[in-house]
Protein backbone atom coordinates (compact mmCIF):
# COMPACT_ATOMS: atom_id res chain seq x y z
CA UNK A 1 0.00 0.00 0.00
CA UNK A 2 1.14 3.49 -1.17
CA UNK A 3 1.61 5.81 1.88
CA UNK A 4 -0.93 8.68 1.70
CA UNK A 5 0.81 12.05 0.58
CA UNK A 6 1.14 15.01 2.95
CA UNK A 7 -1.82 16.69 1.23
CA UNK A 8 -3.93 13.51 2.63
CA UNK A 9 -2.91 13.71 6.41
CA UNK A 10 -4.08 17.54 6.14
CA UNK A 11 -7.57 16.51 4.65
CA UNK A 12 -8.08 14.09 7.82
CA UNK A 13 -7.12 16.64 10.54
CA UNK A 14 -9.00 19.58 8.68
CA UNK A 15 -11.94 21.27 10.90
CA UNK A 16 -10.36 18.60 13.82
CA UNK A 17 -8.84 21.80 15.57
CA UNK A 18 -5.72 20.52 15.17
CA UNK A 19 -2.71 22.03 13.36
CA UNK A 20 0.65 20.60 12.03
CA UNK A 21 3.83 22.80 12.17
CA UNK A 22 7.18 21.82 10.85
CA UNK A 23 10.36 23.50 12.35
CA UNK A 24 13.73 24.21 10.79
CA UNK A 25 15.80 24.65 13.47
CA UNK A 26 18.93 26.23 11.95
CA UNK A 27 17.49 28.70 10.00
CA UNK A 28 14.63 29.65 12.21
CA UNK A 29 11.77 28.61 9.02
CA UNK A 30 8.34 27.33 10.74
CA UNK A 31 5.99 26.22 8.51
CA UNK A 32 1.84 25.34 9.07
CA UNK A 33 -0.90 23.98 7.83
CA UNK A 34 -3.77 25.48 6.43
CA UNK A 35 -5.90 24.31 9.60
CA UNK A 36 -3.04 25.80 11.88
CA UNK A 37 -3.68 28.94 10.44
CA UNK A 38 -7.21 28.32 10.78
CA UNK A 39 -7.25 27.93 14.97
CA UNK A 40 -6.41 31.47 15.10
CA UNK A 41 -8.08 32.46 12.26
CA UNK A 42 -5.82 33.13 9.44
CA UNK A 43 -5.50 31.90 5.95
CA UNK A 44 -2.87 30.41 4.71
CA UNK A 45 0.37 33.13 3.70
CA UNK A 46 -0.98 35.55 6.44
CA UNK A 47 1.63 34.53 8.84
CA UNK A 48 5.39 34.88 8.84
CA UNK A 49 7.03 31.55 8.62
CA UNK A 50 10.04 32.90 11.34
CA UNK A 51 10.02 31.42 14.46
CA UNK A 52 10.71 35.03 16.13
CA UNK A 53 7.17 36.41 15.05
CA UNK A 54 5.73 33.18 16.27
CA UNK A 55 6.78 33.87 20.00
CA UNK A 56 5.57 37.26 19.60
CA UNK A 57 1.44 35.56 19.79
CA UNK A 58 2.45 33.63 22.54
CA UNK A 59 0.64 34.72 25.84
CA UNK A 60 3.04 36.94 28.04
CA UNK A 61 2.63 34.98 31.29
CA UNK A 62 3.54 31.60 28.76
CA UNK A 63 6.54 32.61 26.56
CA UNK A 64 8.85 31.83 28.91
CA UNK A 65 7.51 28.13 29.84
CA UNK A 66 6.69 28.30 26.46
CA UNK A 67 10.44 28.24 25.54
CA UNK A 68 12.16 26.65 28.13
CA UNK A 69 10.41 23.55 27.51
CA UNK A 70 11.33 23.62 24.19
CA UNK A 71 14.73 24.13 24.44
CA UNK A 72 14.62 21.35 27.18
CA UNK A 73 13.83 18.63 23.63
CA UNK A 74 16.33 20.31 22.00
CA UNK A 75 19.09 19.38 24.16
CA UNK A 76 17.17 15.78 24.58
CA UNK A 77 16.88 15.85 27.58
CA UNK A 78 12.91 15.26 26.85
CA UNK A 79 11.98 12.67 24.61
CA UNK A 80 9.21 14.64 23.18
CA UNK A 81 8.00 18.60 23.68
CA UNK A 82 4.61 19.12 24.48
CA UNK A 83 3.07 22.21 26.69
CA UNK A 84 -0.29 23.78 27.21
CA UNK A 85 -0.42 27.69 26.37
CA UNK A 86 -2.36 30.30 24.79
CA UNK A 87 -1.37 31.83 21.42
CA UNK A 88 -2.73 35.33 20.30
CA UNK A 89 -5.76 34.95 17.52
CA UNK A 90 -5.84 37.32 14.58
CA UNK A 91 -8.69 39.40 16.48
CA UNK A 92 -6.62 39.74 19.38
CA UNK A 93 -8.12 37.47 21.89
CA UNK A 94 -6.19 34.40 22.97
CA UNK A 95 -6.83 30.83 22.53
CA UNK A 96 -5.91 27.72 24.73
CA UNK A 97 -3.73 25.01 22.86
CA UNK A 98 -1.96 22.09 23.63
CA UNK A 99 1.54 21.90 21.17
CA UNK A 100 3.28 18.55 20.72
CA UNK A 101 6.24 17.97 18.63
CA UNK A 102 9.36 15.63 18.29
CA UNK A 103 12.65 16.10 17.12
CA UNK A 104 13.16 14.41 14.03
CA UNK A 105 16.76 14.95 13.04
CA UNK A 106 20.06 16.04 14.69
CA UNK A 107 23.59 16.18 13.47
CA UNK A 108 26.75 14.44 14.61
CA UNK A 109 26.96 15.95 17.37
CA UNK A 110 23.41 15.67 18.73
CA UNK A 111 22.26 19.26 17.84
CA UNK A 112 18.20 19.27 16.73
CA UNK A 113 17.82 20.33 12.84
CA UNK A 114 14.14 19.64 12.15
CA UNK A 115 11.40 19.51 14.43
CA UNK A 116 7.52 18.76 13.21
CA UNK A 117 4.42 18.52 15.17
CA UNK A 118 0.97 19.62 16.30
CA UNK A 119 -0.86 21.98 17.86
CA UNK A 120 -4.73 21.60 19.25
CA UNK A 121 -7.53 24.08 20.13
CA UNK A 122 -8.23 23.21 24.07
CA UNK A 123 -9.84 26.58 24.50
CA UNK A 124 -13.37 24.89 25.09
CA UNK A 125 -12.06 21.99 27.77
CA UNK A 126 -9.91 25.05 29.58
CA UNK A 127 -13.48 27.20 29.83
CA UNK A 128 -14.84 23.91 31.88
CA UNK A 129 -11.94 23.54 33.80
CA UNK A 130 -11.51 26.71 34.72
CA UNK A 131 -15.26 26.80 35.51
CA UNK A 132 -15.20 23.68 37.44
CA UNK A 133 -12.13 24.98 39.82
CA UNK A 134 -14.74 27.90 40.43
CA UNK A 135 -17.40 25.25 41.59
CA UNK A 136 -14.61 23.33 43.45
CA UNK A 137 -13.77 26.82 45.42
CA UNK A 138 -17.23 28.38 46.31
CA UNK A 139 -19.54 27.09 48.90
CA UNK A 140 -23.19 26.39 46.74
CA UNK A 141 -25.55 28.29 49.37
CA UNK A 142 -23.13 32.14 49.84
CA UNK A 143 -21.03 31.48 46.40
CA UNK A 144 -18.53 32.63 49.20
CA UNK A 145 -14.97 30.71 48.91
CA UNK A 146 -15.47 27.41 51.01
CA UNK A 147 -12.88 26.28 53.82
CA UNK A 148 -10.78 24.71 51.62
CA UNK A 149 -10.24 27.78 49.40
CA UNK A 150 -10.26 30.09 52.52
CA UNK A 151 -7.87 27.85 53.74
CA UNK A 152 -5.43 28.08 50.40
CA UNK A 153 -5.77 32.46 50.76
CA UNK A 154 -4.43 31.80 54.37
CA UNK A 155 -1.89 30.10 53.77
CA UNK A 156 -0.88 32.46 50.55
CA UNK A 157 -1.38 35.62 53.13
CA UNK A 158 0.87 34.13 55.65
CA UNK A 159 3.93 33.77 53.26
CA UNK A 160 2.94 37.39 51.84
CA UNK A 161 3.58 38.30 56.02
CA UNK A 162 6.29 36.20 56.71
CA UNK A 163 7.64 37.57 53.06
CA UNK A 164 7.63 40.94 54.22
CA UNK A 165 5.00 41.75 51.16
CA UNK A 166 2.51 42.33 53.75
CA UNK A 167 3.54 45.00 57.10
CA UNK A 168 -0.07 43.19 59.04
CA UNK A 169 -3.27 41.50 58.80
CA UNK A 170 -5.96 40.47 60.97
CA UNK A 171 -8.57 37.86 61.42
CA UNK A 172 -12.26 37.75 62.04
CA UNK A 173 -14.20 34.30 63.12
CA UNK A 174 -17.53 34.80 63.61
CA UNK A 175 -20.60 32.86 64.18
CA UNK A 176 -24.60 33.45 63.63
CA UNK A 177 -25.94 33.23 67.29
CA UNK A 178 -28.21 30.56 68.07
CA UNK A 179 -28.42 29.49 64.56
CA UNK A 180 -29.70 25.95 65.38
CA UNK A 181 -32.93 27.68 67.16
CA UNK A 182 -33.88 29.63 63.80
CA UNK A 183 -33.60 26.59 62.22
CA UNK A 184 -35.69 24.21 64.80
CA UNK A 185 -38.60 27.43 65.09
CA UNK A 186 -38.36 28.44 61.17
CA UNK A 187 -37.22 25.52 59.17
CA UNK A 188 -33.95 25.09 57.19
CA UNK A 189 -35.33 27.68 54.26
CA UNK A 190 -35.33 30.52 56.98
CA UNK A 191 -31.50 29.16 58.23
CA UNK A 192 -30.28 29.45 54.40
CA UNK A 193 -31.92 32.95 54.13
CA UNK A 194 -30.31 34.00 56.97
CA UNK A 195 -26.90 32.38 56.02
CA UNK A 196 -27.38 34.52 52.36
CA UNK A 197 -28.15 37.28 54.19
CA UNK A 198 -25.52 37.90 56.44
CA UNK A 199 -23.07 36.99 53.44
CA UNK A 200 -24.45 39.68 51.31
CA UNK A 201 -24.11 42.23 53.95
CA UNK A 202 -20.08 41.11 54.70
CA UNK A 203 -19.81 41.78 50.95
CA UNK A 204 -21.40 44.88 51.15
CA UNK A 205 -19.02 46.15 54.47
CA UNK A 206 -16.00 44.86 53.68
CA UNK A 207 -13.01 45.91 51.32
CA UNK A 208 -12.56 44.24 48.10
CA UNK A 209 -8.83 42.26 49.03
CA UNK A 210 -10.58 41.07 52.24
CA UNK A 211 -11.33 37.85 51.88
CA UNK A 212 -14.18 36.25 53.18
CA UNK A 213 -14.81 32.71 53.55
CA UNK A 214 -17.99 29.99 54.92
CA UNK A 215 -16.00 27.67 56.61
CA UNK A 216 -19.59 25.34 57.06
CA UNK A 217 -22.76 25.60 58.93
CA UNK A 218 -23.39 29.37 60.51
CA UNK A 219 -19.43 29.86 60.23
CA UNK A 220 -17.37 32.45 58.40
CA UNK A 221 -14.06 33.83 58.38
CA UNK A 222 -12.58 37.12 57.20
CA UNK A 223 -8.78 37.69 56.36
CA UNK A 224 -8.36 41.67 56.31
CA UNK A 225 -4.66 42.58 54.86
CA UNK A 226 -3.12 45.41 56.41
CA UNK A 227 -5.23 46.04 59.08
CA UNK A 228 -4.40 45.74 62.73
CA UNK A 229 -6.45 44.23 65.37
CA UNK A 230 -7.76 47.86 66.77
CA UNK A 231 -9.38 48.87 63.30
CA UNK A 232 -10.62 44.81 62.75
CA UNK A 233 -12.46 45.51 66.39
CA UNK A 234 -13.93 48.70 65.01
CA UNK A 235 -15.11 46.91 62.20
CA UNK A 236 -16.83 44.18 63.53
CA UNK A 237 -18.82 46.56 65.60
CA UNK A 238 -20.10 48.01 62.86
CA UNK A 239 -21.13 44.87 61.43
CA UNK A 240 -22.65 43.48 64.42
CA UNK A 241 -24.68 47.04 64.02
CA UNK A 242 -25.71 45.98 60.11
CA UNK A 243 -26.51 42.83 61.29
CA UNK A 244 -28.97 45.07 63.98
CA UNK A 245 -30.70 47.33 61.84
CA UNK A 246 -30.90 45.06 58.93
CA UNK A 247 -32.38 41.66 59.39
CA UNK A 248 -32.63 38.75 57.28
CA UNK A 249 -36.38 37.89 55.83
CA UNK A 250 -38.11 35.21 53.88
CA UNK A 251 -41.47 35.28 51.93
CA UNK A 252 -41.98 39.00 54.06
CA UNK A 253 -41.28 36.80 57.61
CA UNK A 254 -38.91 39.37 59.56
CA UNK A 255 -35.85 37.17 60.46
CA UNK A 256 -33.69 39.14 63.13
CA UNK A 257 -30.11 37.36 64.30
CA UNK A 258 -27.17 38.31 65.79
CA UNK A 259 -23.43 37.45 65.73
CA UNK A 260 -20.48 36.68 67.65
CA UNK A 261 -17.07 37.62 66.58
CA UNK A 262 -13.78 36.38 67.51
CA UNK A 263 -10.91 38.95 66.33
CA UNK A 264 -7.05 38.95 66.82
CA UNK A 265 -3.75 39.49 64.87
CA UNK A 266 -2.02 37.39 62.67
CA UNK A 267 1.56 36.18 63.48
CA UNK A 268 3.56 35.71 60.71
CA UNK A 269 5.13 33.08 62.68
CA UNK A 270 2.26 31.10 62.94
CA UNK A 271 3.32 27.39 61.22
CA UNK A 272 0.27 26.76 59.99
CA UNK A 273 -3.27 27.90 59.23
CA UNK A 274 -4.64 26.25 62.57
CA UNK A 275 -2.11 28.51 64.78
CA UNK A 276 -2.94 31.36 62.77
CA UNK A 277 -6.57 30.93 62.87
CA UNK A 278 -6.23 30.02 66.87
CA UNK A 279 -6.40 33.40 68.91
CA UNK A 280 -9.09 34.53 66.82
CA UNK A 281 -10.90 31.28 67.49
CA UNK A 282 -10.52 31.40 71.05
CA UNK A 283 -11.60 35.05 71.29
CA UNK A 284 -14.84 33.86 69.46
CA UNK A 285 -15.62 31.25 71.95
CA UNK A 286 -14.95 33.58 74.65
CA UNK A 287 -17.51 36.01 72.98
CA UNK A 288 -20.15 33.00 72.83
CA UNK A 289 -19.89 32.56 76.46
CA UNK A 290 -20.67 36.42 77.13
CA UNK A 291 -23.73 35.80 75.04
CA UNK A 292 -25.09 32.85 77.27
Amino acid sequence: MTPPSPDVWEIAIEGSGTGVWDRNIVTGDIWYSASWHAILGYTPGELSNQIETAYLRVHPEDLAYVQATMQAHFEARTAFYEVEHRLRCKDGSFKWVLSRGRVISRDAAGRALRMVGTTTDITARKQVEMELQVLADLDDLTQLPNRRHFRSRMSALLAELRQGRLAQASVMMIDIDRFKAINDSAGHAAGDAVIRHFADLLRKNLRADDVIGRLGGDEFAVLLPEMDEPAAVMLAARLKQAVSTSPASLAQIVLPYQVSIGIAGIDPGARSCDAALAPADTALYQAKARRR
